[in-house]
């Protein structure tokens, strides 16, 4: 997926957990964070996000992308504030995802 997404022109920080991410970061804010639900250890795609949110204090739009289908999955993300997209994700859907989420963040 980095590939893809740097292919599409954007800078790509990838991790594997909340504190990699940060770390990675190196303090600058992400404009979007895209996330799988299942990380290392205990982690989930929520708590990360919230993690970024709180570190940047700023709602930093996110997607979800996981293979999760339990209803439980969709009240989280939605509980979270979350775009929620299911595996396999098509290209066209995920640029779209993105594109919707970047432009509704410059409106807000």
């Amino acid at each position: 997926m980095g590939s893809l997404l740097g292919g599409w022109g954007y800078e790509v920080v990838a991790a594997g957990s909340g504190a990699e991410l940060l770390q990675r970061l190196g303090g600058r804010a992400p404009r979007l964070v895209i996330c799988d639900w299942r990380l290392r250890g205990d982690e989930t795609a929520t708590s990360v996000v919230d993690c970024v949110r709180a570190t940047f204090k700023d709602d930093i739009p996110a997607l979800l992308i996981t293979g999760d289908t339990a209803p439980e999955r969709l009240r989280e993300a939605h509980r979270a504030g979350l775009l929620l997209l299911h595996k396999p994700v098509s290209g066209g859907k995920l640029r779209a995802s993105i594109a919707n989420l970047i432009r509704d963040r410059a409106r807000a």
